[in-house]
């Protein structure tokens, strides 16, 4: 029976599949113990059924005939719901005549079924469910038998939750890589533990107890190992109750290091051990003459009964009393953690059944080990999403302040700008007022030119504060060309004599200009606007005004202005000729817009403006 259980120990640390751990259970539970048939009942907190997830063995269809419970109802008083409430193993060994039975009698026996027992499944204070075994012999299950399928249930209830556990973990180390800087995270307490018992059929009494008490103190152990994720505390509770229960000389424990080359000594029983610690104790992982070193090399349980023939063992002056000693590897799936160390002062003293316990449970250690890093990693992982939210509402209460304080200068500059427009405004106004106020009192000797030049100066104020308008309709952002020329040419065209009249045409455009260039285009176009009132409609009423907009290969801009006038000079042609508001013109262009002016008539006054379409101007 000891070599059944640690074969199952075995299987079940290999494997942390949860399908597979359970299939394994009920048919190792077959194999190992000579049953017809095992089934796997589990119980969840929704509701008081009980749940079977797995069946092998002999059975055809008898527990889709059957309805199990663990409440107080008729379907809960069987062996399944007793061993679940009671959290204690539930034989049945005359299924043809015992009450408790009378339910699924009838299935039973047409399968053969003479005796059954229930063997509870728990995890800690956690019942997961029971472990349902039937036998065609009567009076089958005996309190031995019935104690060794206990122990296996305890065994396979720690595979199971070690196997849920892991596949919990396994599911959040898959949620934290996907998520990166998202917050979710939380690995699952991976506490998974090994209980193993070890125990063998065929032995005298006197081996019968010696397997007891291992088994004891190897529940003892895994109760520990359940208990704390702490490893300091894991590790020195597991030394001290190896070295009291198997009465050992001493007990210590070794874990490789970051790099992986050096065994360092973690925990150590009583003084010594404590000793060993404070001096730092090591043993490199290629050093020879070493027990342990090799152990974690081979990846071997090996052992000496004397110490002092063995060519490969290294003395500790701390430890004079040494004669036996048995290193065990601490791996868990291919990676060896570390050596679990254990010495005698007798000699000879481990057995095969020692080795086979100490084997175990280095098994469930090292997969304690493992969890208890994956608990820190995940305390790490907490913490620093902690951190990182603490981070980001800091920066989202900094950037909702700034955010606030941005659209609080926003409207204060919006307020001020526009108080700032609406005084521009009304100071052009009242220069044009003062303007037409001086026209009307000047002197008559003086008032024909002098008119003549008031006029020119009102009508180019008056351009000013129509392209000021725009931009602030705009809010000094870049305006379309087309609707400047459009705005201007109308404001230069209000000086009309009513009985005249100038057609326009503006052709749509996409280009746009920046509030400086606009600034003197306005100006440009309304000496060019005012030229035309005063040339292309002499002797006659009507005119016709052309604006044509494009650009060059550069992407610079091309603003044509004609009319069908009389056209230019021949001095004006040849730029020689230059009154006020040609001199304007082409001091504007040149200066302002970093422009070039060509003149000519192609019918009428045709004047070409060729200028950089960057809006940084």
């Amino acid at each position: 029976m000891q070599t059944a259980l640690y074969h199952a120990s075995s299987v079940f640390l290999e494997q942390v599949d949860v399908k597979t751990t359970r299939q394994n259970i009920c048919q190792l539970v077959i194999d190992k113990f000579g049953l017809e048939m095992a089934w796997l009942g589990l119980v969840n907190e929704n509701d008081f059924n009980v749940h079977p997830v797995t069946c092998c063995g002999f059975q055809e269809g008898y527990l889709d005939s059957i309805r199990i419970t663990w409440d107080d109802s008729p379907t809960g008083q069987g062996p399944t719901g007793a061993a679940i409430r009671t959290g204690k193993a539930v034989p049945m060994n005359r299924i043809d005549t015992d009450p408790a039975y009378a339910l699924w009698r009838p299935a039973a026996l047409a399968q053969g079924y003479r005796s059954s027992a229930a063997l509870p499944l728990s995890y800690g204070k956690k019942m997961l469910g029971a472990l349902n075994v039937y036998s065609k012999s009567p009076s089958h299950f005996t309190p031995e038998r019935l104690q060794e399928l206990q122990s296996f249930a305890n065994l396979a209830a720690v595979a199971l939750q070690k196997a849920t556990l892991y596949e919990q973990v396994q599911h959040h180390a898959e949620e934290l890589e996907q998520r990166v800087s998202r917050r979710t995270a939380e690995l699952t307490e991976a506490n998974q533990i090994l209980e193993l018992e070890i125990a063998e059929r065929e032995r005298t009494e006197a081996d019968r107890a010696r397997f007891t008490n291992k088994l004891r103190i190897a529940a003892e152990v895994s109760t520990q190992l359940a208990a704390i994720l702490d490893i300091e505390d894991l590790l020195s509770n597991v030394v001290a109750l190896l070295q009291s229960r198997f009465k050992l000389y001493h007990v210590h424990v070794y874990l490789l290091d970051e790099s992986g080359d050096t065994l360092v000594v973690r925990v150590g029983s009583g003084d010594i051990g404590k000793k060993l610690r404070e001096q730092r104790h090591v043993i490199p992982l290629n050093r020879e003459r070493s027990l342990v070193a090799r152990a974690a090399r081979l990846q071997q349980t090996l052992v000496v009964g004397d110490v002092h023939t063995d060519p490969y063992f290294m003395s500790n002056p701390l430890l004079p009393d040494t004669h036996s000693e048995v290193a065990v590897p601490l791996i868990a799936g291919d990676r060896t953690l570390g050596v679990l160390d254990l010495q005698d002062n007798r000699l000879n003293r481990f057995t095969q059944s020692d080795l086979d316990t100490f084997s175990a449970l280095a098994g469930q250690i090292a997969i304690a080990v493992q969890n208890a890093h994956l608990f820190e990693e995940q305390k790490r992982v907490e913490k620093a999403l902690r951190e990182g939210e603490t981070r980001y509402r800091n920066l989202a209460l900094e950037n909702a302040r700034l955010l606030e304080q941005a659209r609080q200068d926003a409207e204060t500059k919006a307020v001020l700008l526009k108080e700032v427009n609406h005084r521009v405004k009304n100071n052009l106004a009242a220069i044009v007022g003062m303007l037409y106020i001086e026209r009307r009192h000047i002197g008559i000797e003086a008032q024909a030119t002098y008119q003549r030049i008031m006029k020119d100066l009102i009508n180019r104020i008056e351009g000013l504060a129509t392209v000021h308008h725009l931009l602030s309709e705009f809010e000094w952002a870049p305006v379309p060309l087309n609707q400047l020329a459009e705005q201007v040419v109308a404001s230069a065209l209000q000086a009309l004599p009513p009985d005249k009249y100038i057609r326009v045409d503006i052709p749509q455009s996409s280009r746009h200009v920046s509030p400086k260039q606009a600034n003197g285009l306005a100006m440009v176009i309304n000496e060019l606007a005012t030229n035309t009132i005063k040339h292309a409609l002499t002797g006659r009423k009507t005119a016709q005004i052309n604006i044509r907009i494009a650009e060059d290969e550069n992407k610079d801009i091309l603003f044509e202005f004609q009319d069908d006038g009389p056209g230019f000079s021949e001095r004006a042609l040849c730029l020689e000729y230059q009154n006020i508001g040609m001199y304007l013109i082409q001091n504007i262009v040149r200066k302002d817009l970093r422009g070039e002016v060509s003149l000519n008539n192609t019918p009428g006054a045709t004047i070409s403006i060729h200028f950089p379409a960057s809006l940084t101007l």
